[in-house]
C-alpha cells in the first residue's frame, strides 16, 4: 500500500455507550482527532447503544460493561443477534472502570 493510499478509506464508523457523560465526551474528542475515525453516535446507556447500533450500523462500539439498564454484556449480545456480520466481523470493544471508580459510580443518565 502506497503511502497515500491509507488516507483514502473510509473512517472507521464509532459508536460509543458510556453513562458517564464526562467520559463519553472525552472519548469522542479524542477519537475524532483521527483522520481515519469518525464517531457517529454517542449512547448515555445500553438501550440507546442498541437502538443507535441498529440504525447507525458501524463498524466499532466501544461498550462501557457496567451500564445499568442491561448490561453492557447483555446489550452487546443484543446488538449482534440483530446485527450479525456481513461478510465481516463487528468490532465490539468492552472496558470496565477501575473497582473504585464502580463503587462510587454516580451516573448522571439513567
Amino acid at each position: 500500500m502506497a503511502p497515500d493510499e491509507r488516507f483514502n478509506h473510509a473512517a472507521i464508523r464509532i459508536v460509543i455507550a458510556e453513562d458517564q457523560t464526562l467520559v463519553r465526551r472525552g472519548a469522542a474528542l479524542l477519537l475524532s482527532m483521527e483522520s481515519d475515525m469518525e464517531v457517529v453516535g454517542q449512547a448515555c446507556n445500553d438501550v440507546a447503544a442498541v437502538e443507535l447500533a441498529q440504525v447507525l450500523h458501524p463498524d466499532v462500539i466501544l461498550m462501557d460493561l457496567y451500564m445499568r439498564l442491561k448490561g453492557g454484556v447483555a446489550a452487546t449480545r443484543e446488538i449482534t443477534r440483530a446485527l450479525p456480520g456481513s461478510g465481516a466481523s463487528r468490532d465490539i470493544g468492552y472496558y470496565a472502570r477501575s473497582l473504585s471508580e464502580v463503587l462510587n459510580d454516580e451516573a448522571d443518565c439513567p
